[in-house]
This record gives structure tokens, C-alpha cells and sequence, in this order.
């Protein structure tokens, strides 16, 4: 699986899940020092309706395809081993690769809007609110029981603030970020070794996830959106 292959599944996957929404452009970018590919896509919740209002709800979503995986991917894992450790790797196994997919969920004031900064225990108590209610619900831990590595991550909320001419501070956007690491399948050469899933299947639990949290983080607003002024 290449790097235009899982842009394919991914795009498929995005599909499956209804976040394919017209007019959403994202960014690729190639790094011509280090060869890796970026992807990163802003997908928007609740526009039409104004379901959020006075805030815009959108999920950025990112990841990084390095020069290291498409190295891999440009041969079989077979191969890969011989040419790390010649004929002493020829019983040697490998590990799946992994891509970590980024995403946050953002939610921003129009720039005539305005928002009274909470007070620090409003805050925490909002904060410690949003935590509770979007956990990361799919696996933290890769499928190998061997390997402890952390698979999924969810962070605490932030702020960001602008200050009126007047010098009163003001709230301006809130965000949530986290990441979930997708399985990538190796390839083989061996006929007899059973062809492994492309992750088709973890990018919509991903997807979907996304969608019904983001609802759950848009309805969450209310309480920062008082003492508006305009």
C-alpha cells in the first residue's frame, strides 16, 4: 500500500462515513528535503443550519506519510529483511507499519462576535465536562498484546483569546486534539501467507467517531457562548 493507495482508501472511507462534503479542499504537500507527504483537511459541522451558532464547529484531521513507509512499501517485507540483515534475517519477522492520524476539534467565533473569557472555575468545569464526554472509545493499544505502545490519544481542551482595543480579553476559539494510530498491511511475497486488510475498516470507526463526537463538542458550547457582544 502505497502512498496514492491509502489516499484512495482513505478518501473511500470518508465516503463511507458522509464527511466527503463538497467544497472541502485539503492540503498535500511533498517536503523536497526529506521526501515525506502531509495530508490535512478541515471538515465542517452544522454550517447550513447554524446548528452551533455563534460558533463554527470543524474537525482538522492530518497525517504524515514519511519517506520511511513509502521506502517500505516500495518493496515486500521479504525483501526489506534481506536487505537489512542479508541471510542471517531469513527467519526474521517483521512488525505492521502504522500511520498516527491526527485531528482536532475546533470551534471559533465570527470576527464580530464576542465572547466573555469563563472564569477559571467555569472553565475547569467545562473542561473536565468535555473530557468525560468524548473519551477515546476506539482501541488505545496495537493488536500485538506484546506491544505497549499508546494507539490512540485524546488531549484536554484549549483556549485562545483577543484583546479589544478597550484591553479586555476575549474568547476567540476553543480546541480538542488527539490522534489514533491506523494499521497499515505488509506485503509479501510468499503465496502462502493470507493477504492482510487495508485499513478501509479503521478509517470509517475513525470517521464515524468523529461525526457523532462532534456533535456531542458543538452541543458543549452553549455554556461559552453567554454575555455575547457585538
Amino acid at each position: 500500500m502505497n502512498y496514492d493507495t491509502f489516499l484512495q482508501t482513505w478518501n473511500r472511507a470518508l465516503a463511507s462515513a458522509r464527511l466527503n462534503h463538497p467544497g472541502m479542499f485539503p492540503d498535500q504537500t511533498l517536503d523536497l528535503q526529506s521526501m515525506d507527504r502531509s495530508y490535512r483537511a478541515f471538515i465542517p459541522f452544522g454550517l447550513s443550519s447554524h446548528k452551533y451558532s455563534p460558533f463554527t464547529v470543524t474537525v482538522e484531521v492530518s497525517w504524515r506519510w514519511d519517506a520511511l513507509l513509502s521506502a517500505r512499501f516500495a518493496t515486500t517485507e521479504e525483501d526489506l529483511i534481506m536487505q537489512i540483515y542479508e541471510e542471517r534475517g531469513l527467519y526474521q519477522d517483521t512488525a505492521s507499519p502504522w500511520l498516527r492520524v491526527d485531528f482536532t476539534f475546533h470551534a471559533s467565533l465570527p470576527m464580530d462576535r464576542y465572547a466573555l473569557l469563563p472564569s477559571p472555575e467555569a472553565w475547569r468545569k467545562w473542561a473536565s465536562a468535555i473530557i468525560t464526554q468524548i473519551p477515546p472509545s476506539f482501541s488505545t493499544k496495537f493488536e500485538d498484546t506484546d506491544d505497549d505502545r499508546p494507539y490512540g490519544w485524546c488531549g484536554e481542551p484549549t483556549a485562545e483569546a483577543t484583546c479589544a482595543s478597550t484591553g479586555q480579553f476575549y474568547l476567540a476559539s476553543v480546541s480538542l486534539p488527539g490522534w489514533k494510530g491506523i494499521t497499515l498491511p505488509r506485503q509479501w511475497d510468499d503465496p502462502e501467507r493470507r493477504a492482510e486488510e487495508d485499513p478501509f475498516d479503521q478509517l470509517v470507526e475513525l470517521f464515524n467517531w468523529l461525526r457523532e463526537n462532534a456533535n456531542i463538542w458543538g452541543e458543549s458550547l452553549k455554556p461559552l457562548s453567554n454575555d455575547q457582544k457585538s
